[in-house]
């Protein structure tokens, strides 16, 4: 009995990016319909940078949103400091798929005082900080993002850390939505 070959698929043409992270982002993979209309219902949009617009699975979806959206204004909001702000542009033109600076209103970060009053206390503290009550810092880093996005009018924030931000979006009324809310279902 001769072996008959067996048929084969065909071989995927759509590109494929390999970001920093890991994740393969696909620039076609269609996005979550319901999320997007939601998201594009807001007019300024503020976008969380760190496993969010570079490392996350939907990256790619959320760059392409960000560059078919030209009419909204999007901002980069972040908690990097101490300079690391700086280098948000030249990371985002390292992934193929990325909107470029002139797609920005700009890159909003927390002031250098309060992220290292949140890291001296975390050193400090160690795990127990999780057994205490949050301190006056600690509450105002975790705000920070929801009272940045009502400061400078932003009415919606995608971020990969809710935890870190919803008290915050909650208090200052920015809606939340996470990167992987534009995944398809």
């Amino acid at each position: 009995m001769i072996a008959q070959p067996q048929p084969t698929k065909p071989p995927r043409w759509r590109p494929r990016t390999r970001d920093s992270s890991d994740h393969v982002s696909d620039p076609l993979l269609p996005a979550n319909p319901v999320a997007i209309s939601r998201l594009a219902t807001h007019l300024d949009i503020a976008w969380d940078f760190d496993g969010t617009l570079i490392g996350h699975p939907a990256s790619a979806l959320l760059h392409r949103f960000i560059q078919e959206h030209r009419a909204i204004r999007h901002v980069i909001l972040t908690f990097r400091t101490h300079g690391a702000e700086r280098l948000v542009w030249s990371e985002l033109a390292q992934h193929r798929t990325a909107p470029d600076r002139t797609c920005f209103d700009g890159v909003l970060n927390i002031a250098d005082e309060i992220w290292e009053e949140v890291r001296a206390r975390r050193e400090r503290l160690g795990f127990v900080r999780h057994l205490l009550p949050c301190s006056g810092t600690e509450r105002r880093y975790k705000r920070w993002k929801g009272w940045a996005c009502r400061r400078h009018g932003l009415t919606a924030l995608v971020d990969d850390m809710p935890a870190a931000v919803a008290a915050g979006c909650r208090r200052h009324g920015v809606a939340l939505f996470h990167p992987k809310d534009f995944l398809p279902r």
